[in-house]
């Protein structure tokens, strides 16, 4: 009776314990926090997003939890194939400060990144030009 009494007690101590761990995320997982932190640098909104980032630290897992609840809408609505993935990754205590420090990151380091970036865009057209003309040219044959 008492053995059993203490695995309650302890069970009760941890039950509602935040791990303090850092989550170890993917290189898709990084892949695509790094690429949200590139855009909210790119479109200007790093003040903003800082604000609102930490503002709802508390809210994180929460704000997971609905993302997962709207998944069915917003996927009927976009084809976005990474909103469940970062819905996953809201789940992790740590990610908004992950998140946090990528945005100051590139924010810090905008304007050569700026160039990486346009480099980038261009060599994503250039191969996108590349691609139609190949299909125009197989259509033709």
């Amino acid at each position: 009776m008492n053995n059993n009494s203490d695995e309650k007690k302890n069970w009760f101590k941890h039950a509602f314990a935040i791990p303090k761990d850092t989550p170890q995320y993917s290189a898709v997982e990084m892949q695509l926090i790094n690429r949200l932190a590139g855009r909210i640098v790119q479109y200007g909104l790093t003040t903003f997003a800082i604000v609102m980032i930490d503002s709802s630290k508390p809210l994180n897992f929460l704000s997971s939890q609905l993302m997962y609840f709207f998944e069915p809408i917003v996927k009927a609505i976009f084809d976005w194939e990474d909103y469940s993935r970062f819905a996953k990754i809201l789940e992790h205590r740590k990610s908004l400060e992950i998140l946090l420090e990528r945005i100051e990151y590139y924010e810090a380091n905008y304007a050569e990144l700026k160039e990486l970036f346009l480099e980038d865009n261009h060599m994503k057209s250039l191969k996108d030009r590349v691609k139609d003309k190949i299909k125009s040219y197989l259509k033709k044959q």
